[in-house]
């Protein structure tokens, strides 16, 4: 799509497994990325998010939607969150089983060569933290930024974090823009 479009190096900003992905990109081919903000980011390869406390994963389409809110929608239970997690579980339940994770992105921490900004709502899922503080700590001068009152949809719930850490990318290391 980059070749086609005729992009050169972009930033790109990712939530979730959308964060995953383009910290696979940055790995797979770092030449593309610019720069990278990750809310929330699901790792190839990352410990599993589990708390103790949760029941399976149930079959039924409903009780599994108020699974997802419980467990990733803590700041509430706006619309537009319940109709992603409404989606999320119709692919879990129809396609799941076929979604592999065959990627590793967690043990290359460290060769990620793309500057990056990590977001983290401070209401994020606990099992979650521990993975995301980590994969800071170990990808190459990354800085985490916890947002406040913000859940695992920090997109949704703080988009002026995200478009702040997106412009804090446009400047290279030394602090001199980067070509747009």
């Amino acid at each position: 799509m980059l070749d086609r479009l005729e992009v050169g190096p972009a930033l790109f900003a990712g939530c979730s497994m959308g964060g995953g992905t383009a910290l696979d990109l940055a790995l797979a081919e770092p030449d593309r990325v610019r720069g990278m903000v990750l809310a929330c980011p699901g790792i190839s390869g990352a410990p599993p998010a589990h708390d103790p406390d949760d029941e399976p994963d149930s079959s039924d389409p409903e009780i599994f939607l108020e699974q997802g809110i419980a467990r990733w929608a803590r700041a509430g239970r706006d619309p537009l969150v319940v109709d992603l997690l409404r989606s999320a579980v119709r692919f879990w339940l129809n396609w799941g089983d076929a979604f592999t994770d065959d990627g590793d992105a967690w043990s290359r921490l460290e060769s990620v060569a793309t500057p990056c900004v990590l977001l983290l709502g401070d209401l994020e899922r606990q099992s979650f933290v521990p993975a995301c503080v980590e994969a800071a700590r170990r990808i190459p001068g990354c800085r985490l930024v916890r947002i406040p009152g913000a859940d695992h949809f920090v997109p949704l719930r703080a988009p002026d974090a995200v478009v702040e850490a997106l412009r804090s990318l446009r400047s290279d290391r030394t602090g001199h823009p980067l070509p747009r």
